[in-house]
Order: C-alpha cells, then structure tokens, then sequence
C-alpha cells in the first residue's frame, strides 16, 4: 500500500474504535455524526478525492493498492453501518464479492470489525499527516481564491510556489508526492520568503503562489509536464499505455 492508503486504514480504524465503544453504551447518535464526518472529510474530501487519478490513469499495481484500501473500508463501513442502516448494509452486502471466512448470506450474521493495532501509524508519521492536511486545506483555499480572480480555472492546471521557513520542513516536503497529494500539475517547494499569499493558520505556514502552467497538458490523466511523448502523452501515462498495448 501506498502511504496514502496507510492512512486512510488508519483513520478508518480510528472510526471502527469510536463506533464500537458508542455501541457499547447505545449511543447510536454518535455512531450516526462520527459515520457522516468520516464519509464526508476522510472519504470524500481527501481520500477519494486524490486516489481519482490513481484509479483513472495509473498502473495495475498503484490501481491495487487503492483498490484493496477501498475495498477493506467499504467492508469495515458496511458492518457498522447494520445495526442502524440494516436494510441497506444487506443490500450493499449481497451486491459485494467477500472472503471466505465472513458469512455472505447476510450482513447481520457477522460481526463489527475490532480495532487493530496494526494498522495504527506511529505518532511522528501521524503528526507529518496532520501537518500535511493542514497544507493542503490551505493550498485549496489559494487555489479558490485564484479561481475567483479569474486564475486557473482547474487545479491540474495550476502550478504551485510554495514558500517555507523552516529548513526542516522544506526538506520533509520535498520527500512528499505533493503535486498528488494537491492535485496540481507541478510544486516547487521554496525556503524563504516569497510572493504570494501567506498562510499562516496552516501547522505547516507557507506562502502559497499559484499560476497556470504553460507546459504541455496530456490528455489521457489532464496534467499538465515539460515531458511529453511522441503520442502526446505525459511519462506515467506513456509507461501504462505501453503495457496496455
């Protein structure tokens, strides 16, 4: 798995130990709030918001990670959701492909996953997440913010600058996949100041500049890379493409 997928799983698990602990006492409200936050933040906002392109346009292997990720939560999240939702788990559930060792009649004959230590991510791996969400809820509101003086118009049309102070912190950046993890065709991460628009709420205070790329723009993934094939297609979509054929 990616270290994308990593997280997710452990988020995921984060909502399996507050679900359960509020079944305990029927708390079915809280199990409700905590299901819709987690679908609308974790789930929508972020993950399958930047995994879209994986699955789209990247390789069998990258596909299957995410696939597998999806898969594991979509399972987990439908045996939660039964005891409240019973008639639709049982319809999400028949419609699923399952493992041996889980009862596929029906979704009410199996039990609501347990919290696993496994998938915890360490405490330092965790607070570079954070951090990371952080940045990036910040560079989405530069992006709106350009798009609203008629900036790019796409976020895969956009190039970022983004300046940092710290030494530390543009080293670990620069380890990041940031221009997936932002959904923008290209990042340079920068020490020092810079111009652009400051953002200083952020855990990670960066002065984010955004402009429209004038690299070309592939047109099978719509990112846009200096590099482009003979086809007209960007590395990664070259490389898939080659195998596809």
């Amino acid at each position: 798995l990616f270290d994308l997928d990593r997280f997710a799983l452990h988020s995921f698990n984060e909502l399996v130990k507050f679900a359960r602990e509020s079944y305990e006492v029927y708390d079915f409200h809280a199990v409700y709030r905590a299901i819709y936050n987690y679908c609308v933040v974790d789930l929508s906002n972020f993950y399958f918001d930047i995994i879209k392109d994986r699955l789209y346009c990247d390789d069998e292997a990258a596909r299957s990670a995410a696939q597998t990720t999806l898969y594991r939560i979509l399972n987990g999240l439908t045996l939660i959701l039964t005891p409240i939702l019973a008639f639709t788990s049982e319809e999400i559930w028949a419609s699923m492909p399952h493992d041996k060792e889980v009862f596929s009649d029906s979704v009410l004959l199996n039990e609501i996953p347990t919290y696993e230590a496994g998938l915890v991510l360490p405490e330092a791996e965790l607070t570079r997440w954070n951090r990371l969400v952080s940045l990036r809820d910040a560079v989405n509101k530069a992006l709106e913010n350009n798009r609203s003086q008629g900036g790019v118009k796409k976020n895969q049309d956009a190039e970022l600058s983004i300046f940092v102070k710290k030494e530390e912190d543009a080293k670990m950046l620069e380890s990041v996949d940031l221009a997936t993890l932002f959904i923008v065709s290209k990042v340079t991460i920068l020490q020092g100041d810079g111009e652009g628009e400051l953002m200083e709420g952020a855990a990670i205070p960066a002065t984010i500049s955004v402009k429209e790329s004038q690299a070309p723009k592939c047109p099978r993934c719509w990112n846009h890379h200096d590099e482009i094939s003979g086809e007209g297609l960007c590395p990664r979509c070259a490389r898939v493409v080659s195998f596809l054929s």
